[in-house]
C-alpha cells in the first residue's frame, strides 16, 4: 500500500489524462449543454426582436401610407366641396334669372290673354276656333 501511495502522485495526472481522453468529449458536452441552451435562448430572443422590429416597420409603413391616403382624400374632398359650392352659387344665379324670365313670361301671357279677349269681343271668334 505504501508503494501505491508513493506512485499515486505520479499516477494521478496520467489517470486524469486517460480519463480526459476517454470521457473528455462527454464531459465537455455535458458542460456545454448550458452554454448551448443559453445560445439557443439568445438566438430565439434575437429572432423574436428581429420579428418584432419587422412587424413595427410594417405597421409604421402602413400607418404612413394610410395617413397619406387620408390627407389626399381630405384634400380631394375639400376641393370637391369648394367646386360644388361654386356650382351651387352659379345655379342660384341661374335660378334667379329663370324666375325673372318666368315672371316676365307670365306677365307677357297675361297681356296676350287680355289682348285676345279684347279682340274676340271686338271682332268675334274666328270660324275655325268655335
Amino acid at each position: 500500500m505504501e508503494e501505491i501511495l508513493k506512485i499515486l502522485p505520479y499516477m494521478a495526472p496520467i489517470l486524469t489524462a486517460l480519463a480526459g481522453i476517454k470521457w473528455g468529449d462527454w464531459i465537455l458536452d455535458k458542460l456545454n449543454i448550458k452554454k448551448k441552451k443559453a445560445e439557443v435562448e439568445n438566438n430565439s430572443l434575437d429572432n423574436l426582436k428581429k420579428n418584432l422590429d419587422l412587424y413595427q416597420e410594417i405597421v409604421d409603413d402602413l400607418n404612413q401610407k394610410y395617413k397619406e391616403r387620408i390627407i389626399d382624400f381630405e384634400q380631394g374632398f375639400n376641393q370637391t366641396i369648394d367646386r360644388l359650392k361654386l356650382e351651387v352659387g352659379d345655379l342660384r344665379e341661374i335660378n334667379k334669372e329663370l324666375e325673372i324670365m318666368i315672371k316676365d313670361q307670365k306677365a307677357f301671357i297675361a297681356r296676350q290673354s287680355k289682348s285676345l279677349t279684347y279682340y274676340e269681343h271686338k271682332y268675334g271668334k274666328l270660324n275655325g276656333d268655335n
